[in-house]
């Protein structure tokens, strides 16, 4: 699931989390650097620009972050410039996120649905998956009219799809396999 290279990263991060007891404050401090890269292209275009030196970009690192973030957190992105790993600082935290969740029982799960559940039908998925899984789950949910009906999960590399156009795809394969003549 996660590269080596950003597995080595999240691990070490995780430790160092743990170390210093302060692990969900890092996990914070993970979704919000997210979150900034997500809403600054200016920063995202810095982080992978090659013409600037890493004491540069640790330097601005240092102004946007310092007293936002916890220490362990700085030092590590720091790090990360120092290695010539900055543009991958999206994707570590991102990952981190995982493999802390991960590691407290929790898993990502995309749904897709044919409309629009309630919290009740949600609800009761979401405890359908959770049973199904063995994980308690943290779904994100979306519509997609093109299903039909039914829903699609997507727990990891396993996908459960559940909707009527796939069963429609399937029915149609039969009947082109078996030769079927349909009046």
């Amino acid at each position: 699931m996660f590269n080596k290279i950003n597995r080595r990263y999240i691990q070490a991060l995780y430790e160092d989390a743990l170390q210093h007891n302060n692990l969900e404050k890092v996990s914070d401090d993970a979704q919000f650097i997210i979150n900034t890269l997500n809403d600054s292209n200016e920063l995202r275009v810095f982080f992978k620009s090659p013409v600037i030196d890493a004491d540069k970009k640790q330097k601005i690192v240092k102004s946007i972050f310092e007293g936002r973030i916890q220490k362990n957190t700085l030092h590590f992105i720091l790090i990360l410039i120092q290695r010539g790993r900055e543009m991958f600082i999206k994707s570590i935290f991102e990952d981190f996120i995982i493999f802390k969740n991960e590691k407290n029982g929790y898993i990502n799960v995309n749904v897709t649905t044919a409309v629009e559940l309630n919290d009740q039908e949600k609800k009761n998925l979401k405890a359908k998956i959770d049973e199904y899984s063995g994980y308690n789950t943290i779904p994100s949910f979306s519509v997609d009219n093109k299903l039909i009906g039914g829903f699609v999960v997507k727990i990891k590399d396993t996908i459960l799809d559940a909707s009527i156009k796939r069963q429609l795809e399937l029915l149609k394969k039969r009947f082109k396999e078996s030769d079927v003549i349909l009046n």
